[in-house]
């Protein structure tokens, strides 16, 4: 929810397009440490799910920071 409301905010005060692309990247960052998790521990656990936020935060922030750097 919360990167939902991040997204929505990106396309308000940049562009849509950056707000949807952020959200993408935030989505495959997300998904990319699952399947990390699942091929190395065979699940999921609270550590795994700390360190999924903070990279789709990271991912999104990316975004962001190039959204601005080429504005």
């Amino acid at each position: 929810i919360g990167g939902l409301f991040a997204g929505i905010g990106g396309s308000v005060v940049l562009s849509p397009e950056a707000g949807v692309l952020a959200l993408v990247a935030g989505g495959l960052a997300l998904a990319m440490v699952r399947a990390l998790a699942m091929r190395k521990i065979g699940g999921q656990t609270g550590d795994v799910c700390g360190a999924g936020q903070v990279m789709a935060e990271t991912a999104m922030l990316a975004v962001y920071a190039a959204a601005v750097a080429f504005r």
